[in-house]
């Protein structure tokens, strides 16, 4: 009897060789990674010994770390610890001998077992004792640079004999520094009150969402951009905008900093989109007064609503209206836009007409004046009959005075009078070449939504 092979039955044991492969190629891959790994680990650990017995113990140290890391063996242990002694580095020798014989467990022999126990009597003697106490829990000890335990310690930190900077750090606190020196089987006993950190960092957050609001752990703050100063230490930023889910960030501040966040907000739901042509290009797209970029603008995704669409561009007639985006639907605006017209800004007519008023105010109040002068000089004969000739030199000067403040006055109602002249005419001039009415482009916009539905309207604003 002869087995028939179809051409159907061929492929399907092709293609079920072919799922085998794949299947077992990634385990594959994995097992040859690891054991990639496991001779570097080797390597590292027969350099690491070449290297101690060339007294090179710092290299040591490090090779049998890296060794430790890709193949975590407790024998490593107590490599790293000889090493640490060899340093001078006897608190973290203590630490990995004490590592060694808990890793190691049962599988250290008795003889090993006691020579370990000897070194680290050996090692305690050349170590003191650190206890640090704060009145609040969770502060990091810092010996040298390195953490080595956490507020309120469950037993004292060993420490190398010698001079060390501790500081002791709280996220919200101000930090503590001081030098301590410690000496061989002696215990030293510090605590310390830690106070809260009034310093502050400059931090400004923006979204991509118009009408986003910032909150700064739990209290809202303003409207995105928000700009302000915040305490240092950790907090949690939350963005909320209509139609986009919460965003949030854990920053940790440090202080006189000066941090920028940008949030880019995700839309909750099915979008809409925006697309936006023009007969000019590089025009400038705002939606709810945020840029949202420059015509060509194609396919802007934005949540379902209403919203307040301005476009611009210097030296052609803006536009500005309300559009709707409906959810999963897309919004086209094709706009005209017209250059402006050789037509001034109502500003500087304006301008003309205000000074034209205020000249004219001014030159008929100095005008009353100069004719008040006037009459008192012309009257001045008259009143010197009726007081006598009196002191002649002193008369004079009066008269004389009365002349010159009269010249002044008038002088300056003329000028006056002059400007207004002036600036009235241009203002007449103005008048015929100024565009009041604010300038206005023409959009045709189609709103399309996901069944087919479409409206077509033309709006001029």
């Amino acid at each position: 009897m002869k087995l028939k092979v179809t051409a159907s039955s061929f492929l399907l044991q092709i293609l079920l060789i072919t799922i085998l492969i794949f299947h077992l190629f990634p385990s594959y891959q994995t097992y040859a990674e690891k054991e990639e790994k496991l001779q570097e680990a080797d390597n590292r650990f027969l350099r690491g010994v070449e290297f101690f017995n060339d007294g090179e113990y710092s290299a040591a140290l490090a090779e049998f770390q890296w060794s430790y890391n890709l193949k975590p063996h407790y024998a490593v242990l107590y490599n790293i610890a000889v090493c640490y002694v060899k340093l001078g580095k006897y608190a973290e020798a203590l630490k990995y001998f004490k590592d060694y014989i808990e890793k190691g467990g049962s599988k250290i022999t008795p003889e090993k077992k006691k020579q370990v126990d000897d070194e680290i009597a050996y090692v305690k003697s050349l170590t003191g004792n650190l206890n640090v106490a704060t009145n609040i829990d969770g502060a990091a000890i810092i010996i040298d640079g390195k953490e080595v335990g956490k507020t309120p310690l469950k037993e004292s930190i060993p420490v190398s004999a010698g001079t060390h900077l501790l500081e002791v750090a709280l996220m919200g606190y101000m930090p503590v520094k001081e030098e301590i020196t410690i000496a061989t089987g002696t215990t030293i006993e510090k605590s310390y009150i830690l106070t809260k950190d009034i310093r502050t960092a400059q931090v400004t957050i923006t979204s991509t969402a118009p009408h986003s609001t910032v909150l700064i752990d739990g209290r809202e703050m303003g409207k995105s951009p928000w700009s302000g100063k915040v305490s240092v230490g950790e907090h949690e930023i939350i963005i909320k905008a209509p139609g986009y889910r919460d965003e949030k960030r854990q920053v940790v501040l440090h202080p006189d900093e000066e941090r920028e966040i940008e949030v880019d907000m995700e839309i909750s739901g099915k979008p809409g989109k925006i697309t936006i042509n023009s007969n000019i290009q590089g025009a400038d797209v705002f939606l709810e007064q945020q840029n949202i970029g420059m015509i060509p603008l194609k396919s802007h995704k934005v949540p379902a609503g209403i919203y307040h669409l301005s476009i611009s561009k210097e030296g052609y007639k803006s536009w500005e209206g309300d559009i709707s985006v409906r959810e999963g639907g897309h919004t086209k605006v094709e706009l005209k836009m017209d250059k402006l017209s050789g037509k001034f800004s109502p500003v500087y007519f304006s301008i003309s007409t205000g000074i034209a008023i205020a000249a004219g105010v001014a030159g008929a109040t100095l005008g009353y004046f100069a004719l008040q002068k006037e009459k008192e000089f012309n009257d001045f004969p008259d009143h010197l009959k009726e007081q006598g000739t009196g002191d002649m030199a002193a008369l004079q000067e009066k008269y004389n005075n009365l002349a010159e403040e009269g010249k002044k006055l008038s002088k300056a109602a003329d000028i006056c009078i002059a400007i207004a002249g002036v600036t009235g005419v241009t203002s007449i001039f103005l008048a015929f070449f100024t565009q009041f009415k604010k300038p206005e482009s023409k959009a045709t916009i189609n709103i399309s939504a996901t069944s087919g539905l479409s409206i077509n309207s033309t709006w001029r604003f």
